[in-house]
Parts: C-alpha cells; structure tokens; sequence
C-alpha cells in the first residue's frame, strides 16, 4: 500500500519504506504515479518528467532501474508496452481522504494549516515543475473545497473554534479565498477581536481589489455590518466550550431557513434547569446575527403570569428602536404606545373601555403583526422568550398569531421553558410549534468540557474528572459549578449532598458589600443596570466597584449589554433563598421609590407593573394597592377588562379603601 502525505508535510510511505524529497527522482516519480494511479503512464513521458536531463538511452536505463527498485521494496507496480502504472487500490493520500469525508477531525484541519507538499520544489525538470504547479492546484482546490465544508458546519453548530482553525488553515492554501476570509472576520467579531476582524477586512479589501472591484463589495458590506452592530453573545467573559448539542443547532438552522423563506417559525427549547437552554439560544443567536438576522431577547419572571402581554410591553420598544420599526401604519404606532405607556390623566370611561375591549386587544395583537411585519421587510428577525413559563395566556395569544400568518413573514421565535406547559399553551394558538427536549449532555461531550477546563491544572487528575462527570450527570450548569468549586477550593470530591447548597456555599464566600450589591442586582431584574444600582445603593462608587470587581471574579454576575445580572438563575435562586427578610424589605422600598419615579418620568408601563411587585414585597400595602389601581386602568387601555377586575380585587385585598379608577 502506498500512502502520500501531502499536507503539512512531504512523504511517501510504500509500507517498508519511506520515500522523502531527499531522493529527488523516486520521490518525483511515485508521486506522479499516485495521482496518475489506475492510468499507464507510457515511458517516454516518464522519461522526459523523470530524466530530462539524460540521453534517450539512459533515461530508459534509469527507469527501468527505479521499477526494479520499486518492486523491491514491495510496489506493485506494473510495466509493459502499454507503459508504467500504479492499481487505485493500492494507493491512498491523506488529501484524498480529506476531501471524501463528511466532516474533518482537528487533526486534518491542522495538518492542511502546514500546505500541500510544502518546500517540495525540484528544479530539475521543467515539465516536472509544471505538472506540479498545476497538480498542487487542483488538489489544494479540492482541500479547500473540503475545509470550507467544515467551516460552513461549524458555522452552523457554532463550533467557534473549529471554524477559525478551518478558515485559518484555507487561507494558508489560498490567501484570497472569500468565503474563509469572510468567515475568518465573523468568528473574530463573535469573539469580541472585532478590531482584528476589521483589519482583516481591510487587508483583503486592498489586495482583492488588485484584481476587481467586484471582489471587494462582500468583504465591504460585512465590514460595514460589523461596524453597525458586532453580534452580543449574550455570556460571560470566561465561557465554557460549547458541546454536545450538534443535533439541536441543526435543527434550529433547519427553522431559521425556513423563516429566511418567508414561513414563520417557533420552536420552544425544553428542559432541566442548567441543562444548557439558555446557552444553546444564545449560541444559536449570534449565528443568526452572522447572517444578517436582527435579534431581540426577553426575559418573563414570575409575576409576569398576571401582567396581560407583559412579554411585549418589553419587547416593542426594542423592536420600535430597530430600523424598519417606524414604518409601521400610524394607527398601529397609536395602538403599541397604549401598550407601552400609561397615562394616569387619560381617563376613559370604564363602561366604554369594557364594552372595546376585544376590539382593543385585537387591535393591538395587529399593530404587532404590523410592526413585525416593518422590521422582517429590512431584516429577518428572531424574537428570543426566555422562562416562558411565566409567560401568560395573551403574551402567548400574541406569539401564536405571529407565527401562524398565512403572509409571508421573515421570523423565527424561540422560546425557552422548564416545563411542557408553555409549549402545550403555544399549541393552542400556533401552527405547529417544534419542540427540541434538551437531554443532559453525553459522556463524550461532557468529558470533552472536564478537559477543556482543567486543561493544565495541577488537579486534573483522572479520578476528579470521572468523579465530576458522574456527579454532574451530564447537566453543564452542575459541571461548570463541579468545575469551578475544584479549581478555587482545590478540594476533590467534596461537593455539597445537593447543587443548590453548593451554590449557597459558593455565595457565602462573598463579602458583605459584594452580597448586598449581588442582592440588589437580583431584586432589580432587568433593570440592573450601573445607573440604577449606583442610585438604589447609594454608597461610594469606590465601594461599588470593588464589590462588583469581586463579584466578576467569582463568575456570579455578568453583563448582558448594559446590565448587570446573575450569572444564572440559580444564583438568583439561592440569593432571594437566603436573604435576610428585613434587608430585602429596605431593598424592595428603595428599589420601588426608584423604579416610581422613572415610571412617573417616562409614563412606562412595564415599569408601572413593576413598582407594584415591589411595593408588595416591600410591605407598604397603601402603595402597592394604588399602583395596582394604575395598572388596572392599563389592563382596561389594553383591552383587557378581566385581569384589570382581578387586579382592583388585589388593591382592594391589600387596602381596603373606595376603589376610584
């Protein structure tokens, strides 16, 4: 058998020998053979490529003897009138087999990032050295055929690593292949090198240009995209390696073409808590964002049960902000500002508002067909629920009657949730909603993560690693916290009876000043952002920013754009398990005097519903019942007159008093 070992290196092995560019003429000429394999070669011609600098006689001499010498050393090779040949099955090449499989390993990718054949140049025939050139052409061609192949899939399942290595070791091969070149500044741009990406560009801008101008406008338009917005991951700083969920970005790519088609989509991602929901969105976002798709992410909490299309008082102002979003109809833009905004002076009278209300509420499920409809016909867009769980029935109504549109429409809606509910409630008012069950990770891929992590640790031994895989069950959130426990603590094998009395371990470490402000964060939800902690606190800013710097260090906050959250729920969880009952009372009062009034500045009704939850919590029932009263007249705006009845019956039974609307 004959193997050629053409990438990253030159060398011929015929099984008990191994040919080098050292023995300049065997080497040419096996070479030639291999890729002429299952076709005679007549001898003149090898004589001319082989001996070009030797008489007619000799040159046949010398053939003859390097087909002995062959024979040999155990080549079946052949020679007769018809001329010198090689059978295809007994030659192989780790290039041929490169461009035949289906998907690449590492170690293919990083043997093409070292060349074909590199440093073989012989200069000893001319002929020689011009089938060469075009033979390393051609098969340079097919590897990076083969190389964009991968790229395209590890694109796909956002293996991030892979890509680069791919579109790094194609440009090696071809230094102005687009399509690499383009791709290459993506995952730069992903992993927060956007500079590195630009001047990527640039470089490729400049040389391509050389040759047309048409060749530059790709590169030009993602160099404009990526100045416009760089894709947000949405994680934090220091991210575990994303595995094991090939099959589940498949299928999500799989939707998101179909609503690039212009046939909305929804699919609902289900599963544990810490199971990797979450993660898989956030990953499957940014290659949305790759190709072009605006996205726009929204968090339901648990009080959002009781707020009539609470998912859409956030997401319309971010989808009014996108371009394309003021394009909708004028009386589409009257009915989202009802959504959004509460104005206590604009009294209605509670009759009329009781008597429109479906006509209210159907108008404004329109005006959000209608402002999706004005974005999808700038950009695809991929609208992201997360703990749809807590989403309530008309925030679902809403999603439904986007996705089942008999209209073309560019959207694709993902939707996150621990439990079948959310997804059997979709049901109920989409067209087929896809759902992907989220199964713990397998044995390959979470010991895949273990190495990753403890890569160069003195403790990464093989009886931790099995230890945490076991413990961890395939559940990437416990992993990361196996993980991390063993590298702060340096402990193995200890780990609290249960996860979540690890993670309160793993807070109790923190001082009082970072606890209070992790607190606040956690209370403030989505408005945690510098500002608003800076004024709910109101300590030192030096004080602030070590807290914060404390918090950072342990991975339990990261920023989501311009807020500060919890680095998972939870942490949430465990933060609100633990806090002291008078503490979180002060925290609630001041977190609600703050949020009432900006909500009484901006006249902002997820605001308005929000001082509510705080109020109660805080145990000033009085207010709480009077902001329950304005959010009451807001469910009446929206065309909702039965949840406004059941929020008076909750002022009423918080304090009694003349319900005056």
């Amino acid at each position: 058998m004959i193997f050629v070992h053409a990438l990253g290196t030159a060398l011929i092995d015929t099984g008990s020998t191994r040919l080098t560019p050292a023995s300049a003429r065997k080497f040419a000429m096996l070479l030639y053979l291999s890729a002429e394999a299952g076709r005679p070669v007549s001898k003149v011609a090898l004589q001319e490529l082989i001996f070009p600098d030797q008489g007619e006689k000799n040159a046949k001499h010398s053939l003859r003897e390097l087909v002995y010498q062959f024979r040999q050393a155990g080549v079946e090779i052949t020679s007769g009138l018809e001329g010198v040949a090689l059978s295809v099955e007994q030659v192989a090449s780790d290039y041929a087999g490169m461009t035949a499989a289906r998907r690449l390993d590492a170690e293919q990718v990083r043997a093409a990032a070292g060349g074909f054949l590199p440093g073989y140049a012989p200069d000893y025939s001319e002929a020689f050295s011009e089938w060469l050139s075009s033979y390393r052409a051609a098969a340079t061609f097919d590897v990076c055929k083969a190389l964009l192949r991968e790229l395209a899939r590890s694109k796909t399942v956002a293996d991030w690593a892979m890509a680069e290595r791919a579109a790094r070791s194609c440009l090696v091969l071809d230094a102005l292949n687009e399509e690499a070149t383009l791709a290459l500044a993506e995952v730069l741009a992903v992993g927060g090198a956007k500079a590195q990406a630009v001047t990527l560009l640039d470089r490729y801008i400049e040389d391509a240009g050389r040759y047309s101008a048409d060749l530059r406008l790709p590169a030009k338009f993602l160099r404009r995209r990526l100045g416009e917005r760089t894709p947000e991951r949405f994680q934090a700083a220091i991210a575990s390696p994303f595995v094991g969920r090939e099959r589940e970005m498949l299928i999500l790519a799989d939707h998101l073409d179909r609503a690039l088609a212009g046939k909305p989509q929804c699919v609902v991602l289900n599963g544990e808590p810490g199971i990797g929901k979450s993660r898989l969105a956030t990953e499957f976002a940014t290659t949305a964002m790759l190709q072009g798709v605006r996205v726009e992410r929204a968090t339901a909490r648990p009080h959002d049960a009781q707020h009539p299309m609470g998912a859409f008082v956030d997401l319309v102002p971010q989808l009014l902000a996108l371009p394309g979003g003021l394009g909708c109809a004028p009386e589409s833009m009257t009915a989202l500002t009802r959504l959004t905004r509460h104005d206590p002076a604009g009294a209605d009278d509670v009759v009329a508002s009781v008597r429109r209300s479906e006509a209210v509420s159907a108008g404004i499920i329109r005006a959000i067909g209608d402002l999706v409809d004005a974005i999808a016909s700038e950009n695809p867009l991929l609208l992201w629920l997360e703990d749809a769980q807590w989403l309530d029935e008309m925030s679902i109504a809403a999603l439904g009657s986007l996705t089942k549109s008999r209209d073309p429409r560019r959207l694709l809606v993902i939707m996150t949730t621990r439990d079948h509910a959310a997804a059997q409630a979709l049901a109920r008012h989409a067209v087929g909603p896809a759902t992907v069950s989220l199964a713990p990770l397998d044995r390959a891929a979470a010991t895949s993560l273990v190495d990753h992590m403890l890569a160069g640790e003195a403790l990464a031994t093989v009886e931790s690693g099995s230890w945490i895989l076991d413990a961890a069950d395939g559940n990437p959130f416990y992993l990361n916290c196996l993980l991390s426990h063993l590298r702060q603590t340096g402990e193995r094998f200890t780990v609290p009876a249960s996860i979540n009395l690890f993670v309160d371990q793993r807070l109790a470490t923190l001082t009082d000043h970072a606890a209070i402000v992790l607190e606040t964060c956690v209370l403030l939800g989505k408005y945690s952002t510098l500002e608003r902690l800076t004024a709910a606190l109101d300590v030192p800013q030096f004080t602030l920013l070590g807290a914060l710097r404390e918090l950072e260090r342990a991975r339990v906050v990261e920023q989501n754009g311009d807020q500060v959250q919890p680095a998972h729920w939870l942490i949430a969880e465990s933060v609100r398990r633990n806090a002291g009952r008078l503490a979180t009372q002060l925290s609630h009062r001041r977190i609600a005097a703050l949020l009432s009034d900006e909500a009484a500045r901006t006249q902002s009704a997820a605001l308005l519903w929000d001082c509510g939850e705080h109020w109660i919590a805080a145990g000033d029932a009085e207010r709480a019942a009077t902001v329950m009263r304005q959010c009451s007249r807001h469910s009446l705006e929206i065309g909702h007159p039965r949840e406004a009845s059941e929020l008076l019956l909750r002022a009423a039974a918080l304090a009694p008093s003349p319900l005056k609307i």
